[in-house]
């Protein structure tokens, strides 16, 4: 079991110095977000990454800049949040409802927040606890999202959450997605489409055989 979830947000532009400064600002801007020690922002002296702490709600979220492995080599921004937040020993049904409400609100404020801001995503992947271990050990299986597909608007693998921009949602089609054999479903302005395949994040083991033949993806 891994100590987070994570959640990528793949990016249609470099996310470069001035694409951090610009994340940065609108993050301290914002109602919902709160950066831990904003004034000590730390960037990876090697790859000049962004790595931020924050919260948001109730929940304690890392973020990243860059694509770590498992994940296509494109411009990104990963979160990590607390698996903790999500365990049902751990919280009470009301904390429980209520950090799972927060995240389904973070991925897309977030999304939000670089649509406008800093550069469009693309595709949006949250994944589940057991997931995101597959994804951080690069097994073939998970991890078989390529950057071609992203930027062709192709859905090449089935994960616990997924948030589509306009151009993938044209690509796969509305019908297509909203259609789907899934838990839950949103339409957000612009037209992008977030949804999830169980409540809960660390508990969304059931099989995904119905939708990945909905989707007609090789299973």
């Amino acid at each position: 079991m891994a100590d987070t979830n994570d959640i990528y947000y793949l990016l249609s532009a470099p996310f470069d110095a001035d694409a951090q400064e610009t994340l940065v600002s609108a993050l301290t801007d914002s109602e919902h977000f709160s950066l831990i020690a904003p004034d000590r922002i730390e960037r990876s002296a090697a790859s000049g990454a962004l790595e931020l702490q924050m919260e948001y709600d109730s929940l304690f979220v890392r973020a990243q800049t860059g694509s770590p492995d498992g994940i296509p080599e494109m411009p990104a921004l990963t979160l990590s949040v607390d698996a903790q937040s999500f365990s049902r020993t751990a919280n009470s049904e009301a904390e429980l409802d209520r950090n799972l409400d927060s995240l389904v609100a973070l991925i897309k404020e977030l999304y939000q927040i670089l649509r406008e801001q800093v550069s469009q995503p693309l595709y949006v992947i949250a994944a589940s606890n057991s997931e995101t271990v597959h994804v951080r050990q690069n097994d073939d299986h998970i991890a078989r999202t390529t950057a071609d597909g992203v930027r062709e608007g192709k859905l090449e693998q089935v994960y616990w959450g997924q948030l589509f921009s306009p151009s993938m949602v044209s690509s796969i089609g509305e019908e297509t997605i909203t259609s789907a054999p899934i838990n839950e479903l949103d339409i957000l302005a612009d037209g992008s489409i977030f949804f999830s395949h169980h409540p809960n994040p660390n508990y969304g083991e059931k099989p995904y055989n119905a939708i990945y033949q909905h989707f007609g993806i090789e299973n």
